[in-house]
C-alpha cells in the first residue's frame, strides 16, 4: 500500500477516504487499530495516514488535490427552478423494501425458538429466497448465515466441553444472547442514516421517489433532550434543529441513487433562504418534503419545506457534494 496523504486529524481523513471510495477506489486509513486519538496520531505517529494499491495512488492524489470549490460556487450562485417544492409527482412508492427483506433475513434466526437449528435454517431459507431482491439483501444473508453458523460451533464446542448438568443454562444463555444480536443486526440494517439517538430527526419516511422527491415524519414528544433548556417556561424546538430534520430527510433521498457502500458519502455544503414562520412545539407533527431541483455531476441543490397539520412552518434551500467534503 502507498501513503497518498496524511491528515491531523481523523474527521479531515475520512473525509477524503469517502472521496476516495465514492470513485471507486480502495483506501484504507493506516495505523487505525491504535488508539483513536488525534493528538495521538499527529505527535506519535506522523498523522493519520490514507493509503491506497500502487497502481491507484496516482489517480488518489488526483482526486485529493481536487479543488471543488469552483464547482459549488457555480452550483450557488445558478437562479433556483422554484421557491420551495411544487412539481407534481407521481404517487411515492413504498420506502426501503430492500432494507426491509434484510431486516427479515436476520429476523428469520427467530425460527431457533421454535424447530431445532432454526436460528441458522431460518436466514439460509430466507436468503436463498430474497438474495436476488437486492444487495442489501443478500449481504445481510451472508452476515446472518455465517453469524449463525459461528453460534452453532460455538454451541457444539461448548457442549462438549462442558461438564454434565450444565450445558442446558449456558446453551440458553448462549441462545439469549444470539436472539439479542439478532433484533440489533435487523434493527441496524433498517437505518438509512449514521445518525442516532438524540440526533436521530427522521422518524419514519412516508413516501419517496427515487432521485426527485422525499417525504418523512418527525414526531416532536414532550422527552426531546433540548426543551428543558429551551426553553424551560415554553419550549419551542430550535430552528436549526428543524433544518438538520430537512438535511436529514434530503440525505436519505439522495442515498436512494447511491450504492450502499456510498450511503455516507454525503456531504451537506450549505444551506441557503432559510425561513422559519411558525414555532414547532411539543406534540407537533413535523412533516419534511424535500426536492432535488437541480445535479451538477456530484453537487446537488434541494428544496425543503416543513409542515405541521399542512400550515409551512420552515423552509430552505440545501446544497450537498456526494463522495467527500470540499
Amino acid at each position: 500500500m502507498i501513503t497518498v496523504a496524511t491528515f491531523e486529524n481523523q474527521a479531515d481523513a475520512h473525509i477524503a477516504k469517502g472521496r476516495l471510495e465514492a470513485e471507486g477506489l480502495s483506501p484504507v486509513l493506516g495505523d487505525s487499530h491504535l488508539v483513536q486519538t488525534d493528538w495521538l496520531y499527529s505527535a506519535a505517529l506522523g498523522g493519520i495516514k490514507l493509503q491506497v494499491p500502487e497502481m491507484e495512488a496516482e489517480r488518489a492524489r488526483q482526486l485529493i488535490d481536487q479543488d471543488l470549490s469552483a464547482e459549488l460556487e457555480i452550483l450557488a450562485h445558478e437562479q433556483w427552478e422554484s421557491d420551495a417544492p411544487g412539481t407534481d409527482f407521481p404517487e411515492p412508492e413504498a420506502f426501503a423494501a430492500p432494507d426491509r427483506w434484510a431486516a427479515l433475513v436476520h429476523m428469520a434466526a427467530l425460527a431457533g425458538a421454535l424447530i431445532p437449528l432454526g436460528h441458522l435454517l431460518g436466514p439460509l431459507v430466507a436468503w436463498l429466497w430474497r438474495r436476488g431482491s437486492s444487495t442489501e439483501a443478500d449481504t445481510a444473508g451472508r452476515e446472518a448465515i455465517n453469524f449463525q453458523a459461528t453460534m452453532t460451533l460455538y454451541a457444539g464446542l461448548l457442549v462438549v466441553m462442558l461438564p454434565r448438568g450444565t450445558e442446558v443454562p449456558v446453551l440458553l444463555t448462549l441462545f439469549s444472547l444470539d436472539m439479542v444480536l439478532v433484533l440489533v443486526a435487523a434493527s441496524r440494517t433498517r437505518r438509512g442514516l449514521p445518525h442516532r439517538y438524540p440526533f436521530l430527526l427522521v422518524d419514519r419516511v412516508l413516501g419517496v421517489v427515487a432521485g426527485r422527491y422525499i417525504r418523512a415524519l418527525k414526531n416532536v414528544s414532550f422527552n426531546e433532550p433540548f426543551f428543558p433548556g429551551h426553553f424551560p417556561e415554553k419550549p419551542v424546538m430550535p430552528g436549526v434543529l428543524i433544518i438538520e430534520g430537512m438535511v436529514q430527510a434530503g440525505a436519505l433521498l439522495l442515498a436512494e441513487t447511491l450504492p450502499p457502500a456510498q450511503h455516507d458519502d454525503v456531504c451537506f455544503s450549505g444551506i441557503d433562504k432559510a425561513r422559519f414562520r411558525k414555532p414547532v412545539i411539543p406534540g407537533d407533527q413535523l412533516v419534511f418534503e424535500v426536492e432535488i431541483v437541480r445535479r451538477r455531476n456530484r453537487a446537488v441543490k434541494m428544496a425543503a419545506t416543513t409542515t405541521v397539520a399542512g400550515q409551512r412552518v420552515a423552509e430552505a434551500k440545501l446544497m450537498a457534494l456526494i463522495g467527500g467534503g470540499i
